[in-house]
């Protein structure tokens, strides 16, 4: 019985460790390149006279550009990354078939006798046994 209290708590905890570890993270990815960028602005406009324009953008303006782009985008964002680590985690997520692995002779005549087409030497087809029939796709008996 304690063992699965304690599993519980282990669980929750790990749980609210990930969640601020996300947190934490998001936050350093934010402020990180806004604390670069302001800090590049600064020394670009350093010993310049406050009137100096540098592409169009006073210093100020500069500064303020550059917080409420990165907080515009910041908004902005889809937290894809969850929800698809999410899938990950439940198994959802299901790779796409490539179309460059190869798919063996067998299954392709399977896919096209589903979708009713015969071949030469098939259901009566005018060539005759010898005219290149296949043998039978999966699951289908032997003639």
């Amino acid at each position: 019985m304690k063992n699965k209290y304690a599993a519980g708590f282990f669980m929750g905890l790990k749980e609210e460790i990930q969640y601020r570890a996300d947190y934490l993270t998001n936050l350093i990815s934010v402020v990180f390149p806004l604390m670069i960028q302001l800090s590049l602005w600064t020394i670009l406009f350093s010993g310049k006279p406050e009137e100096t324009v540098i592409m169009g953008y006073t210093f100020p303006q500069m500064m303020l550009y550059s917080v409420t782009a990165t907080m515009s985008a910041r908004f902005l964002a889809t937290e894809v990354h969850s929800s698809v680590a999410q899938d990950i985690r439940d198994g959802a997520l299901e790779p796409e078939p490539d179309p460059a692995d190869p798919v063996s002779a067998a299954e392709v005549l399977h896919l096209f006798r589903k979708k009713g087409v015969s071949f030469p030497g098939e259901h009566g087809n005018s060539l005759g046994a010898a005219g290149g029939a296949v043998g039978p796709g999966p699951g289908q008996p032997q003639a």
